[in-house]
């Protein structure tokens, strides 16, 4: 990967509002946020109180779209940036 412009990164952030990073993580390690959340998402959310949990339709917890203050239920997902 190449070398990061925290810089440029920081401004487009403020800019856009997000930021893409092609090459931050490979294949697997996309694989294993995608199963550590899916395992989150099966397991924790339906016991994070609804007022945590958003859907684009409540009745269907396939539509989750948003968790809002969610760290405190224990997500599993850990990246280590000291790579960068």
């Amino acid at each position: 990967m190449q070398h990061l412009d925290l810089v440029s990164i920081k401004k487009s952030y403020d800019r856009e509002r997000d930021v893409i990073l092609p090459g931050l993580l490979n294949q697997e390690e996309v694989d294993e946020i995608n199963r550590q959340l899916g395992i989150f998402i099966q397991d924790k959310v339906p016991r994070i109180p609804s007022h945590f949990v958003f859907y684009e339709d409540e009745n269907d917890p396939e539509t989750l779209k948003q968790l809002q203050d969610s760290l405190p239920f224990d997500i599993p997902i850990r990246l280590q940036i000291d790579r960068l």
